[in-house]
């Protein structure tokens, strides 16, 4: 997060590299300072099982007399701020990180609460690894699906919002519907519905709108969201058991392999009986779906944005089948609206 654009990540900005340690930081923490950022966002530790605890601080602030730039203590040389995750809770049945790993955790959760250069955003209450927890968090015990994921980011959000410049200065990015291309892939009426005792109405040209489980009754119409921009509705009303729709069409792709695309859709929800929603993807790409993407309900007339995570090609593409899954729980009274489609192949 530079100064004076506090979400924007240059090119080459993001020094994340899944499966590294301590050591590897070490090694990029002069490049992350050339940036000259503002505000550090660190999470580091969950691979360094082996490192005890001496070694694990010595990497983060030099506690043996490591020599400058630290993984910390670089960034607090010039200046800059640190909103430091401690080491996140580990283990599919149990709790598996060492003895270290959680000293070392005391010890970041100390030093936060006594140098306001230090931002704390503490997991352990967000984030469950383990296989119990439903939705499911992990699928490994380690790494976040998307629900965790999600639950990650909310928690850095709901901690550093009131510390960054006010909305008006944030530069645009499309992670708001205001900023999501109106586009033709929603208009019409001439779109199909299958499935077993198919859903009823009119669906987007070139859509089709289909029951993937349960019995609550499905009636699509055509509208339009708050902001006015073309939508297809989806209600649903009723039922024994929890309801699931898939809408979905072929989209055209253009690129090749290993390029990576994601897509975009904005959702405003009214009613009660919202589950959650995800978006789906196949055909030329390596995953078949996403996890699920969102599990509250936003404030009505207030549209939310479900996002696939970049999905690779996996071969040279012509077109695609590329949609959303809505999850409606038992005895819904349920509106749904999607509009705002996008789909774009992610910058280099």
């Amino acid at each position: 997060m530079l100064s004076g654009a506090p979400l924007y990540i240059p090119p080459g900005g993001n020094l994340a590299t899944s499966g590294q340690g301590v050591d590897d930081v070490l090694g990029r923490i002069v490049t992350a300072m050339g940036l000259s950022p503002a505000i550090y966002s660190i999470l580091i530790g969950t691979n360094d099982g082996s490192k005890t605890q001496s070694q694990l601080e010595d990497a983060l602030w030099g506690a043996a007399g490591h020599a400058e730039p630290t993984i910390y203590g670089g960034p607090l040389s010039i200046g800059a701020r640190l909103n430091v995750i401690p080491i996140l809770p580990k283990g599919q049945t149990v709790e598996t990180r060492t003895a270290a790993m959680l000293a070392t955790n005391a010890n970041i959760r100390a030093r936060a609460a006594a140098d306001q250069r230090y931002i704390i955003t503490d997991m352990e209450a967000v984030f469950n690894p383990r296989s119990a927890a439903s939705p499911a968090q992990s699928g490994d015990g380690v790494h976040p699906l998307e629900y965790g994921a999600y639950l990650i980011g909310k928690e850095w959000a709901r901690v550093m919002t009131p510390i960054l410049p006010p909305f008006g200065s944030i530069l645009p990015t499309t992670v708001t519907a205001e900023n999501l291309c109106g586009n033709p892939l929603l208009t019409g009426t001439a779109g199909t519905k299958g499935g077993t005792n198919p859903p009823t109405g009119d669906v987007a040209t070139g859509w089709n709108l289909g029951r993937a489980s349960g019995d609550a009754t499905i009636v699509a119409s055509k509208g339009a969201l708050a902001n006015g921009a073309e939508a297809q509705v989806v209600q649903f009303s009723g039922g024994t058991s929890a309801t699931a729709a898939t809408l979905s069409r072929s989209v055209p792709f253009s690129g090749s392999q290993p390029d990576l695309f994601e897509a975009w859709l904005c959702v405003e929800v009214e009613g009660t009986g919202w589950q959650g929603a995800r978006i789906l993807c196949s055909g030329y790409f390596d995953s078949s779906t996403t996890g699920l993407a969102n599990i509250e309900s936003p404030n009505p007339g207030q549209p939310i944005v479900v996002r696939a995570i970049p999905i690779a090609l996996s071969g040279a593409p012509g077109a695609a089948n590329v949609g959303i899954a809505i999850y409606a729980t038992v005895g819904a009274n349920l509106t749904v609206k999607f509009g705002q489609v996008m789909v774009r192949k992610v910058p280099a």
